[in-house]
């Protein structure tokens, strides 16, 4: 949502991809650690000064304990942070992409991390702006060589999409229509309106918004999920199969499609469609092994087809991918005592109790 144009999230996405190469996630939790330290201690004394009758000193010091825990943090992470910045130019470099847009987004935000903007933007939080450190890394993208290509006006178009759809989401509609008004007839402006209208639960606007994108662009797969969404959520399970169906047509092996339609097939509960809900999710979590909500939504249908082991092993899987442990094991030992140890489904719930 704070990137301005692709580039600059490509370059954010180069700079993580820089800290992935580097094996810095492993340790990011210890500085994290090690940093919070003097918070704790700057918090202690806060707390000794205000029962001392200095509540005004007392209340500086935890005021900044914060600020104590964010410039340690930075202290043990600059390295990281410079090498993850190396890495993304050579990516950049190697792909023929421009680095202005990563040296634009981390200019456009530095002075995000000391104000009060900083919660709203968690990842300057872990990622310390230093001024050496964006100036080394203009001298990189100037060397390149590459820093006047252009963006892709596709890809700025996507990003315009992908912002749009967010918006919708996650913004109330006054939001959404300060920052989309009527007024405003471009595509993202209307599919974040129809969005929020769904959010809002303005149902006939939303799908006459839907509606009339679908007409304007019949092969876009995304409006036809949102149409989709729209009726299945709506309790329309029945009328949502065909615009489910479409977009998964329009789009190929995509898990989220696959896993749209076979909810609204799952929700109509015959023998035909919960069999090809099964397929679907089936071929879904395949595709996704990690895709917890896919594996939820097998173990639903396994359920509605009296299949209780497997629905027991999809729901340990579910646990597995959410990292509920105890959960995992607990279904997978239930699935266990029903299924054949030497198939592959009693393999993996063996697999999962250890």
């Amino acid at each position: 949502m704070a990137s301005e144009t692709p580039g600059q999230l490509i370059g954010v996405i180069a700079h993580e991809t820089g800290h992935i190469e580097g094996g810095h996630n492993i340790r990011r939790q210890r500085d994290l650690e090690i940093a919070s330290r003097p918070a704790f201690v700057s918090i202690g004394l806060g707390l000794l000064a205000i029962a001392a009758g200095a509540p005004d000193a007392g209340a500086a010091l935890i005021a900044s304990s914060q600020q104590f825990g964010y410039l340690n943090f930075a202290s043990h992470t600059r390295p990281q942070e410079a090498s993850a910045d190396q890495a993304a130019l050579r990516y950049m470099q190697a792909t023929g992409r421009s680095p202005r847009g990563l040296l634009e987004f981390f200019e456009n935000f530095r002075d995000i991390q000391f104000s009060n903007n900083a919660e709203r933007y968690r990842y300057f939080y872990t990622h310390p702006l230093a001024s050496d450190r964006i100036e080394s890394l203009r001298q990189g993208a100037e060397r390149s060589g590459l820093m006047d290509i252009e963006d892709d006006p596709e890809e700025v178009y996507q990003l315009e999409m992908m912002k749009a759809k967010l918006f919708g989401f996650i913004m109330a509609p006054v939001y959404v229509q300060r920052e989309y008004p009527p007024s405003d007839t471009s595509v993202p402006a209307r599919y974040a309106r129809a969005i929020s209208a769904f959010q809002s639960h303005s149902l006939a606007t939303a799908l006459s918004l839907t509606d009339e994108l679908i007409e304007e662009f019949p092969e876009n797969p995304y409006f036809y999920e949102l149409k989709g969404q729209i009726l299945f959520e709506n309790g329309r399970f029945e009328e949502s199969v065909e615009p489910n169906r479409r977009s998964l047509e329009l789009a190929g092996r995509v898990p989220l499609l696959m896993v749209n339609l076979a909810r609204s097939l799952s929700a109509m509960q015959t023998e035909e469609s919960l069999a090809e809900a099964e397929e679907l999710l089936s071929l879904a979590t395949a595709l996704e092994a990690g895709n917890a909500f896919a594996w939820h939504e097998l173990a639903i249908v396994l359920e509605r087809q009296g299949r209780r082991p497997e629905a027991n092993l999809a729901t340990a899987e579910q646990a597995f991918h959410y990292g509920d442990c105890d959960r995992a094991r607990s279904f997978a030992a239930r699935a266990s005592e029903d299924l054949e140890p030497n198939t592959p489904t009693g393999i993996r719930a063996s697999d999962i109790t250890r």
